[in-house]
């Protein structure tokens, strides 16, 4: 015995052999290994153990694992084992029992059933005419109610199942009187049209559902669609959205009438009806839609997603008298081929902003010396730079024109380069900086100094040592420290730039940059770099705000220097702010170490 419930507790990796268990079942084991081995028993069970499961069922603690253990055995003396319990068992017992023989679809224990559908047990009753139902009780069919009789319906099918659904067309519930309509629709023996009216809402929305998913056939098709001009505007589009989603063309007629008349919901549901039938014939109405206000923006989504030359041509013809919503469409579609009609829209002063925003959108680096040619302009940088950025060789074409173009548009250029970035474009910008045009020189230097990657940095601080206009030297300064705050770097990274920053700085504004850019770089040498900021009236709140911020980061790495660092903060300063932060971090009331 022991051995068999070692077995049992390792049921997870192995089961014990079919006379084990019925051992344990015969003994004064448990109650949680009896359970065990009935629910190894419904994988390794057979006849053989049905005569020792079967007393179970009437034992109040084990029956549903009897149950649990008997319904997946194929013997047919599980079936009479539960028909014999139906005449000993009780209660919720009993329910359990009538559950197993549903489960198991044995359609002798009719006759039983149908003696138990009496009983002044309501659970009782109730079960057995849920597994009449389950069961196809032909005996039963014509009494059933609810979900019992849907159930009847489902297993007898053919003209049982027609009579108990017509009958349930009557229910109370809605949702029973939707299955009934759902049941006689696919059954095959009633038209779609019978439902397609307005006297029951219920029958009608069951219709419709059932039209879109389950009745194949353009007869089908025309028979519903034959139904629309009988409807009011208030049904009319559920009905027309339903023939979208069946997509079936045979519809296509019907719903085109629906689009170019008529109540503007109809219309709007028959634009996205006609959209989903994805065919060129819808083209023409969509067309012409496309500019009304109140139906325009369902037309333009529909003739947006068709498919085909016809539906671009349809839009490059809107840039002859509808150039705003030519624009918006071709975006949307990304409709390359709308390229030149663009360019040309973005020389009129009226369109030249939507069109340049789109230009950006779908340009591509075979259209960047056309556009080119537009600047300078803030709008045609932002188009240069999204498609710049898209397709990486178009930098080529920006930087090769520098060579030509005029002061004037050079500083767009530098700021197209610098909002592109990469070794290409620094190099260009570079040469920039050194031009003898002054408005040239002027434009390169405020590229440089806005650059996003590090790579600029040894540009930046060693024009801060060359150039000879303080302002530019400033600049340039300036922009290495912002390189220097940005914290996807490594630590050991920006403390060198930081450090050759430093050396070049003269004015308080700088310095407290500076600060502020090492308040976030979590490193020991960061927060050296901070302290003797301390020692200056103009700089030590903010040397003493980076401290702080320097000090919650390394706090657990560098305890030491954090903890000398902060003391020497609460020593230079008087603000109690500044206290309470430090003693935060120090752990201790700031009051205390002064």
């Amino acid at each position: 015995m022991k051995f068999i419930l070692i077995l049992l507790a390792t049921a997870a990796t192995a089961f014990a052999s079919e006379s084990e268990l019925i051992a344990v079942l015969k003994s004064d084991a448990k109650l949680e290994e009896k359970v065990a081995a009935c629910r190894q028993l419904a994988v390794v069970g057979t006849k053989q153990a049905v005569p020792i499961l079967a007393p179970l069922l009437a034992d109040e603690k084990l029956a549903h694992m009897a149950r649990y253990a008997l319904e997946p055995m194929p013997d047919a003396s599980v079936d009479a084992a539960f028909r014999d319990a139906l005449g000993t068992v009780k209660g919720k017992l009993l329910i359990g029992v009538i559950n197993s023989i549903a489960v198991r679809g044995d359609k002798k224990a009719i006759p039983q059933l149908l003696k138990l559908w009496q009983d002044a047990d309501a659970g009782v009753a109730d079960a057995a005419a849920a597994a009449l139902g389950k069961l196809g009780s032909v005996e039963a069919a014509p009494k059933l109610t609810g979900d019992a009789a849907l159930r009847c319906a489902e297993a007898l099918g053919g003209k049982h199942a027609v009579a108990i659904y017509n009958r349930l067309l009557t229910d109370k519930a809605q949702q029973i009187r939707a299955a009934a309509v759902h049941g006689l629709l696919c059954s095959g023996n009633v038209p779609v049209e019978k439902f397609l009216v307005e006297d029951d809402p219920i029958a009608f929305a069951a219709a419709l559902k059932t039209l879109q998913q389950e009745l194949p056939g353009a007869k089908v098709t025309k028979a519903a669609a034959g139904q629309l001009d009988k409807l009011t505007p208030v049904s009319k589009p559920l009905l027309i959205a339903a023939l979208g989603n069946r997509g079936d063309v045979a519809a296509l007629p019907v719903v085109l009438a629906a689009a170019k008349s008529g109540d503007k919901a109809a219309r709007v549901a028959a634009f996205r009806a006609l959209a989903q039938f994805r065919k060129p014939d819808a083209v023409p109405v969509l067309a012409a839609a496309v500019t009304d206000a109140d139906l325009g923006p369902a037309a333009q989504e529909a003739l947006v997603s068709l498919p085909g030359r016809e539906a671009d041509a349809a839009i490059l013809a809107l840039f002859n008298d509808s150039p705003s919503v030519a624009i918006t469409l071709a975006t949307q579609r990304r409709l390359t081929s709308a390229m030149p009609a663009l360019m040309k829209l973005a020389k009129d002063a009226k369109q030249r902003g939507p069109a340049l925003k789109a230009i950006g959108e779908l340009a591509g680096e075979a259209d960047v010396p056309a556009l080119l040619d537009l600047l300078p302009g803030d709008a045609v940088e932002q188009a240069l730079i999204s498609v710049c950025g898209r397709t990486p060789n178009a930098i080529g074409p920006v930087s090769a024109r520098l060579n030509s173009a005029p002061a004037s548009a050079k500083g767009s250029l530098f700021r197209v380069l610098g909002a592109i970035g990469g070794p290409k474009a620094l190099a260009a910008v570079r040469a920039g900086v050194t031009d003898n045009d002054a408005e040239v020189k002027r434009a390169a230097v405020r590229a440089l100094a806005t650059w996003k990657d590090t790579e600029a940095a040894p540009d930046l601080l060693g024009f801060a040592k060359s150039l000879p206009d303080a302002t530019d030297k400033l600049l340039c300064l300036r922009g290495a420290i912002t390189l220097a705050a940005n914290p996807s770097l490594p630590a050991e990274e920006r403390l060198k730039v930081c450090k050759s920053a430093e050396a070049l700085i003269e004015r308080p504004e700088e310095k407290k940059l500076l600060l502020g850019t090492l308040g976030g770089v979590a490193h020991p040498d960061a927060l050296a770099m901070v302290l003797p900021y301390l020692d200056n009236a103009a700089t030590k709140a903010e040397a003493g705000l980076a401290a702080v911020s320097i000090g919650q980061k390394i706090m657990r790495t560098n305890r030491k220097e954090v903890v000398q660092a902060l003391q020497q903060v609460l020593k230079s300063t008087d603000n109690p702010n500044l206290k309470e932060r430090v003693n935060a971090v120090l752990g201790g009331p700031a009051k205390k170490r002064n």
